[in-house]
């Protein structure tokens, strides 16, 4: 019985085993649909992903890593659902669905085959269609590294125009899709940024951040590559970090392709291609497995003769390439072979492998690091010359219009994840949330996430660039257009929400988003929507949101009203502002007003000025309808803007009797004198308060000079200094190039060969002055036309207008320009580097062969002159001399240079006769709605002091100018009092000015596809450190605590993650490979990172993270939700 007793017990362990093993099996069915031990076998079996999963070739061998992959265009000549589809193969025959259905087969048939995929847009697309059993084939090809995926963004952006939070964004978006379907192995280890148009040093910064280690690209300037070649460097360390380069220190491997990102010459066996397949049938008369491997060999031998290890990468792929996958890797199989035959038969030491660049990058990194040293290089690779004339600088500016929708979206988009962050924390929607919550929350991500997909897809290297088909350009905005709506739609169902108290004065929970503001259109203030009734009720609200994490001091509002001609001598005009500010801002604002605007105030009225709206913004054909009645705008100045919140205006006209008539008069546009007077200038110090200017050590007055050819000039004044210098400013064009040797087109630049850039005739002048702001009106050309504003505060700014373009019967390339010039004998500055590439780090003697197209960079939001000195003339320059500097602020990426000492020149709009030749195969008219050429306005905003100040202030200042205010409206019933309606903030404190919030936004995104809804929800914050490196001893860290920061909640833990949120930070650190020339030295904030990796979170009283200077942290936070009695009382303390 004991022995019985005995063999029960001992089988219990057996028993419990099988139970689990047919559990397992049943779970395994269940999920994946399988129906074979062969594929059990597998799941249980499979050999790991990433970098263990590589064959990283025969010591002593060349290694050759036949990289198969395919280049998806997010669109270009085809929209992005043509190119998916396989439709419009008339263009282009391309259709991605086909590709990655053939190429998942092909992986299946033969474990050795490898591939790599980029572009998440159209892999999210086709995944979305398959059935669980394709899924869990994918997900095994992904887990045993056959399938791998490179870079991993929504599309792969351009670096010209892309701005910087725009690129995480898409890339964050891609790589959280990633994690989600295949965990840590469907994490991209390397970027590849094969297509885009040159590299900037900061994106590639990014790349680091994200956890990167390396990047791939083809395109440099022609000759930086073939001295390269001859070098044996075109693989080096990249120093993206500092502005000068450095000897050692931490650097992103960069690989240089040394051909084209496609198949080698004469080896395409894609079935668009007809180069000849491998015939290994010695009875056929055409058999040509010797000669077809004596070709790729000798390839190879030229090849390898660049690089400076035993691993060379050859790129077996092009654009849309492996729609029939088995063509391809039937030929790489037997050309594998046969090569790798010649080992035994002739000695030979070349390896070839199949590979991915994750697995070639880890045999380079073992082979630098037995070499013991590795070339580096500094700077950017702007610009891109792909020959003597053939700069790639055109498109730096190309499709204008298209760049400032990018932009607006990208705003929007900011300011949907914050509302929405605090609105799923008004829902209550915790750990464990209510299914019904849950819902909502899912109908909130969706919303958002139609605007990040769309915004991804615009970062595309041939979509903000402007390098697309007209149709493609039209499909682009459309898709902007529908997606803003689905993110307006969250915010004005949102609104409410946080502003309850502004529900009594509303007519409905209605928001209204005005997006043609740059044209003078506002569905919200036009007709007499904003005019009172019988009653005295009516009026608008003017919800202005800062979507930055400081409080904006002053922001100027400009809104088109409509003023009817029976109404010029009995309006008034109510604008108030709603929220509770000290009153001594209101009074010292007052304090300061001439007789003239003084009955402004009635009322505790905020000042303002009308100002008509002139015929050339009324003849622009996009604003012709009926419906659009604004014949003015009225212009204010909103002050202390409460930080990522809602601040409440109010704004009515009524028909009275007691409204001033003189000041009706004295708003309308009135002709500049012609005789210089004291009228013919206007300084700010005359009738503003010190104390509010934006500079207080430079004086700025406008002059008009007669019998001039530029009659506007703007003196500045050095307080300190008592020396003043010009600033003139004036519009020009160049002819673009429409034959012999390069055509200007959507890509390049080149003004016509032997012909100087072309200067209008002198300007017709017209001024506004007013109590806001004073206007000078510079009409060049029918097409072309500037407006030069300096208000109250010191802000100086230029409203430029462009289009429609001629191109005087198809015959004539134009590209319109803005030149910034500084004028004095008393100024001079330091030297530039024009024609120089000393960037390339290379023994080189770079000769320049087109002296402007060639010195064009891109300016995604600025560009700065620096060391500019004043000196009295016939006197010893001190050493105390203080430098000056001149920055131009834009608010979209265009392209830009400094020709000359002094001058600033930004390209403004271009109209294109002729294709450039580089494969868009149409010339860049945009003929706007009329088809006589798009018109096109932006902002410049400018600013001149001392070069210590505009440093300081530089990357505020541009944040401030990409990431604007958003005005909002909504239709009141009556003006309430200002302690009736109040703003909101989602912050609890304004951020210090020098800490911008990147990001702000729940977590996790897609939260659509997770499988449990019982994920806890967080929040993703990005905080970067504004502080310039100027010293790396001197660097201070700065500490923040989050503990109370964002209102509604307290933060009880945190954890460090990469920049795209797929990582730990301290993970990336440990596993970064490490290559020669970097110093592995630890910092304590390194080491504190270290010791608490192991640790899943840090959770704390309070919550304090560091930001060192110049960098961006990335931090996923938990929270806990404050009271229902908090959530009762959200507006703005």
């Amino acid at each position: 019985m004991s022995n019985l007793k005995n063999n029960s017990l001992r089988s219990l362990p057996l028993l419990f085993i099988l139970i689990i093993f047919f559990i397992s099996l049943s779970i395994f069915i269940l999920h994946v649909d399988a129906y074979s031990f062969q594929n059990l076998f597998k799941y249980f079996n499979r050999p790991k992903c990433g970098y263990e999963s590589c064959n990283l070739g025969k010591p002593g061998y060349l290694n050759i890593h036949l990289i198969p992959h395919t280049h998806d265009d997010v669109g270009w000549l085809k929209t992005v659902d043509q190119y998916y589809y396989g439709a419009n193969n008339t263009i282009q025959r391309a259709g991605v669905q086909y590709i990655l259905d053939s190429v998942i087969q092909a992986l299946v048939d033969d474990s050795k085959r490898r591939f790599t995929y980029v572009e998440m847009t159209f892999f999210m697309k086709w995944w979305i269609g398959q059935t669980l059993a394709k899924r869990q084939i994918v997900k095994n090809l992904v887990q045993s590294g056959q399938l791998q995926f490179a870079l991993g963004g929504w599309s792969m952006a351009d670096e010209a125009t892309v701005y910087y939070s725009d690129a995480i964004d898409q890339l964050t978006y891609g790589h959280i899709i990633l994690k989600q379907l295949f965990g840590e192995c469907g994490r991209p280890l390397v970027a590849w940024q094969i297509d885009p148009f040159g590299h900037s040093r900061d994106h590639s910064d990014l790349f680091q951040d994200a956890g990167f280690d390396a990047v791939y690209f083809q395109r440099i300037d022609y000759r930086e590559k073939q001295k390269r070649k001859r070098l044996k460097q075109l693989e080096v360390l990249w120093d993206t970090t500092h502005i000068e380069l450095k000897k050692t220190g931490y650097g992103l491997f960069t690989s240089i392709f040394h051909d084209s990102y496609c198949y080698p010459k004469s080896f395409c066996f894609d079935d668009k291609c007809l180069d000849e397949p491998i015939k290994d049938d010695p009875n056929l008369e055409g058999y040509n497995v010797r000669s077809r491997v004596d070709d790729f060999l000798n390839y190879i031998s030229i090849i390898s003769k660049a690089y400076q290890t035993n691993h060379i990468m050859v790129l077996m792929g092009c654009d849309f390439t492996y729609e029939n996958a088995n063509l391809n890797y039937k030929n790489m199989d037997k050309l594998i072979a046969y090569v790798n035959q010649r080992q035994q038969l002739n000695n030979s030491q070349v390896n070839l492998l199949y590979s991915t660049p994750a697995c070639y990058t880890k045999a380079v990194n073992d082979e630098f690091n037995r070499i013991g040293t590795i070339s580096r290089r500094g700077g950017d690779f702007f610009p891109y010359a792909s020959g003597p004339h053939s700069y790639w600088t055109g498109y730096y500016t190309s499709r204008p219009a298209l760049k400032y929708y990018v932009r607006q979206a990208s705003n929007l988009l900011s300011m949907c994840e914050q509302v929405s962050t605090n609105i799923i924390v008004h829902l209550h929607v915790d750990r464990l949330s209510q299914m019904n919550d849950y819902q909502k929350q899912i109908i909130t991500d969706e919303l958002i996430d139609a605007l990040r997909q769309t915004l991804g897809v615009l970062q595309h290297h041939d979509a903000v660039s402007g390098t697309e088909k007209q149709h493609v350009a039209n499909d682009y905005a459309w898709r902007l257009t529908k997606a803003t709506k689905f993110c307006q739609l969250l915010i004005s169902q949102s609104l409410i929400k946080l502003l309850p108290t502004l529900k009594p004065f509303i007519e409905t929970n209605n928001v209204i988003f005005c997006d043609l503001l740059n044209i003078s259109l506002c569905n919200a203030t036009e007709g007499i929507k904003p005019q009172l009734n019988h009653l005295n009720q009516g009026g608008v609200f003017i919800i202005l949101y800062n979507p930055l994490g400081w409080i904006q001091l002053n922001t100027w509002i400009r809104l088109p009203i409509y003023i009817p001609e029976d109404y010029s001598i009995d309006l008034q005009v109510i604008l108030k502002d709603l929220r509770q500010l000290p009153s001594s801002s209101s009074s010292s604002s007052s304090s300061s007003r001439s007789s003239t605007s003084s009955t402004l105030l009635n009322n505790n009225n905020l000042e303002y000025q009308l100002v008509p709206i002139t015929e050339r913004t009324l003849n622009i054909p996009e604003r012709h309808s009926d419906k659009h009645l604004a014949n003015y705008e009225i212009i204010f100045n909103a002050k202390s803007l409460s930080p990522i919140g809602f601040n409440l205006f109010y704004l009515a006209l009524n028909k009275t009797t007691y409204y001033n008539r003189d000041y009706m008069n004295y708003v309308y546009n009135q002709p500049f004198q012609k005789e210089p007077s004291s009228s013919s200038s206007s300084s700010i110090h005359s009738f503003m308060n010190i104390d509010q200017l934006l500079s207080k050590t430079i004086e700025f007055n406008i002059q008009y000079i007669e019998n001039v050819h530029n009659p506007l000039m703007i003196t500045m004044k050095h307080l300190k200094s008592g020396e003043s210098i010009n600033l003139s400013i004036e519009l020009l064009y160049y002819f673009g190039e429409t034959s012999y040797p390069q055509s200007s087109g959507a890509y390049i630049f080149l003004p016509k060969n032997n012909t100087f850039i072309q200067t209008f005739p002198r300007p017709t002048i017209n001024a506004i002055d007013g109590p806001c702001v004073k206007e000078f009106h510079l009409t060049y050309a029918s097409w072309a036309s500037l407006v030069v504003r300096l208000y109250n505060n010191g802000e100086l700014e230029v409203e430029w207008t462009a289009g429609p373009i001629p191109d005087d019967g198809h015959l004539n390339s134009r590209e319109l320009v803005i030149r910034y010039t500084l004028n004095g004998d008393n100024i001079r500055l330091i030297k530039r580097l024009r024609n120089r590439r000393d960037d390339w780090n290379l023994p080189f003697h770079f000769n320049e062969t087109e002296n402007v197209s060639g010195n064009y960079y891109p300016v995604i939001n600025r560009i700065m002159l620096k060391n500019i000195f004043l000196y009295k003339p016939n006197e010893k320059h001190e050493n105390d001399e203080i430098p000056l500097g001149l920055a131009i602020y834009t608010d979209r990426a265009q392209g830009g240079t400094s020709l000359n000492d002094g001058q600033i020149e930004l390209m403004l709009h271009r109209r294109l006769v002729n294709d450039d030749g580089f494969g868009v195969s149409e010339p860049l008219m945009e003929n706007g709605l009329d088809y006589r050429g798009l018109i096109v306005r932006g902002i410049h905003k400018i600013r001149f002091d001392e070069l210590e100040i505009i440093e300081s202030n530089d990357r505020i200042t541009a944040q401030m100018i990409s990431k604007p205010v958003i005005p909002l409206f909504m239709q009141a019933k009556h003006q309430p009092k200002s302690i009736e309606v109040n703003g909101w903030s989602g912050i609890n404190i304004a951020l210090p000015e020098h800490i911008h919030l990147l990001s702000l936004t729940s977590w996790p995104l897609n939260r659509v596809s997770l499988s449990d809804p019982r994920i806890p929800n967080q929040i993703l914050i990005r905080l970067e450190n504004l502080q310039p490196v100027t010293d790396e001893l001197s660097m201070k860290p700065f500490n923040l605590d989050l503990t109370h920061l964002i209102k509604g909640i307290t933060v009880i833990g945190m954890k460090e993650v990469t920049l795209t949120g797929d990582q730990l930070k301290c993970e990336s650190l440990q596993n970064r490979l490490k290559w020669p020339t970097e110093t592995h030295f630890q910092s304590n904030q390194t080491y504190e990172r270290e010791q608490l990796c192991h640790r899943n979170n840090i959770k704390s009283s309070n919550v304090i993270l560091t930001i060192e200077p110049g960098k961006i942290v990335t931090y996923i936070l938990d929270y806990e939700i404050l009271s229902e009695q908090y959530h009762n009382h959200v507006s703005l303390n």
